[in-house]
């Protein structure tokens, strides 16, 4: 009798076993028993929850950067408002969280064209914007950031749709 409790569930095992998914397949929330079961017993479950967190964690950086652009932007803005000798100070804020957030693009976003493409665009607008200096009248110089602002705005936006 209980040779045949062993082998039976020796045999419950291995076709659960055998129904083993992947993590991508694994979701708790499908109402699927034996699907429910082998991830659960495969350890899928526990794999999918890491990814996902990596996964977030990946984008809760890029949002970082994204705002610290924003941020510098704005530090920026403030600065071109007050006192020229405090520009140089924003300009070299701007410059150091865009080479960042262009790292972290890059890096999670290798390969797609029309993102380099944009990302270009925004460098050459952070180049343009550094250059004027103090040729250009505040007007000038608030309408470009103005544009930058909303450039990287909506690089945001679409990044976050996934659109890249």
């Amino acid at each position: 009798m209980r040779a045949n409790v062993i082998w039976y569930l020796a045999a419950c095992s291995s076709t659960l076993g055998a129904c083993a998914t992947s993590p991508d397949e694994c979701n708790p929330h499908e109402a699927s028993f034996f699907k429910n079961t082998s991830c659960l017993a495969s350890g899928a479950y526990d794999t999918r929850q890491g990814h996902l967190q990596s996964e977030l964690a990946k984008e809760r950086s890029l949002n970082r950067d994204f705002n610290a652009v924003l941020a510098a932007l704005q530090k920026e803005q403030a600065d071109a408002r007050g006192k020229l000798r405090h520009r140089q100070g924003g300009y070299a804020s701007l410059t150091h969280a865009w080479k960042r957030l262009q790292n972290s693009l890059n890096q999670t976003y290798s390969g797609n064209r029309a993102l380099e493409q944009q990302i270009r665009d925004i460098d050459r607008s952070v180049s343009e914007l550094k250059s004027q200096g103090n040729k250009a009248d505040q007007r000038a110089k608030e309408a470009q950031r103005e544009a930058l602002r909303q450039k990287v705005s909506l690089l945001q936006k679409e990044v976050d749709a996934g659109i890249y």
